[in-house]
């Protein structure tokens, strides 16, 4: 699981340089995105980049990832978004 975290961690440096965006592994097991909202201009660049990579992305394939619809762009009260995806 690090390394799976670490390549998502890289992949999503590279696209988004600016932002802190945080992939990290919840006490349930899912792999999260976190997205720091109120640095960007628009909230729907995010939800398509998101939906991008959920439907097409080497890493994800590899590894067999799954969107976890319930959890899927869930904002919290911090104003950050949150993107899952569920293991094998």
């Amino acid at each position: 699981m690090p390394d799976i975290v670490e390549r998502l961690q890289r992949m999503v440096l590279e696209d988004w340089p600016d932002l802190d965006v945080q992939v990290q592994v919840t006490e349930d097991g899912f792999i999260t995105f976190t997205f720091p909202m109120d640095e960007l201009e628009s909230p729907f660049g995010v939800l398509a980049y998101m939906n991008t990579r959920a439907n097409a992305n080497e890493i994800i394939e590899k590894y067999h990832l799954k969107k976890v619809l319930d959890r899927w762009n869930v904002r919290s009260s911090d104003g950050r978004a949150h993107f899952l995806f569920r293991p094998p």
